[in-house]
């Protein structure tokens, strides 16, 4: 992959429902960037799997994503 990043499709849980839902399907990731106008939210990142791009959303600090870390 050219990003250097292979994500595994780990799902997600949403807080509506406290269900987790996606796994082996899908992959959220937060962003560090809050959205505005809502600072209950931020943006996340999704990826599907077996496709190459990558989907950018607002979603509730409240939903369960995963994060990656990334050392300096």
């Amino acid at each position: 992959n050219e990003s250097g990043f292979s994500g595994l499709p780990g799902g997600g849980r949403i807080h509506s429902n406290a269900v987790f839902l996606g796994f082996g399907e899908y992959g959220y990731w937060w962003s560090s960037s809050e959205y505005f106008p809502a600072s209950t939210d931020a943006w996340a990142r999704s990826l599907l799997f077996n496709f190459s791009y990558v989907n950018k959303n607002p979603n509730g600090k409240n939903n369960g994503f995963s994060v990656r870390c990334i050392r300096d």
